[in-house]
C-alpha cells in the first residue's frame, strides 16, 4: 500500500470509527459501484467517511448520486458480509476523479473490528 493511501485508509478507518457512520452514494437506479481500475472482474462500491467526501464525489459523476448514511453496525453485519459475498471491493474515500485505494471488503471488516476493539 503506498504511503499516502496507507494514511487515508487509517484516517477513513478512524473517522468511521468515530463518528459511527460510512457513506455511500444512491440514487433512483441503486448505488453507485464501478468496475476497478486494477483489478479485472471487480467491481467497487465507494465508501466515504463523511457527507461532504460523498457530496464532492456525486457532484462528479453523471447520474442522480445522493449521499445515504450507513451505521456503522449495518456496515460490519451486512454491507461489507454482504460485498464480500458479492466478490465486490470498497473504494475508500475516493475524489471527484473516481478513483484512489481499492480494497477487499472484508479486510476492511477486520481492520475496522481490530481498530475499533469491536466484536463480529
Amino acid at each position: 500500500m503506498q504511503a499516502n493511501w496507507k494514511a487515508l485508509y487509517e484516517r477513513f478507518v478512524d473517522e468511521i470509527l468515530t463518528s459511527g457512520t460510512a457513506w455511500v452514494l444512491v440514487s433512483d437506479d441503486g448505488y453507485a459501484q464501478c468496475a476497478s481500475e486494477r483489478f479485472a472482474d471487480v467491481d467497487v462500491i465507494p465508501l466515504f467517511s463523511s457527507k461532504a467526501l460523498a457530496d464532492a464525489a456525486a457532484s462528479s459523476v453523471d447520474g442522480d448520486y445522493r449521499p445515504e448514511a450507513i451505521p456503522l453496525d449495518e456496515l460490519l453485519d451486512d454491507w461489507l458480509p454482504g460485498m464480500d459475498t458479492d466478490g465486490v471491493w470498497a473504494g475508500i474515500d475516493w475524489g471527484e476523479d473516481w478513483s484512489g485505494l481499492e480494497i477487499e471488503a472484508l479486510q476492511l471488516l477486520d481492520d475496522l473490528l481490530e481498530v475499533g476493539e469491536l466484536d463480529p
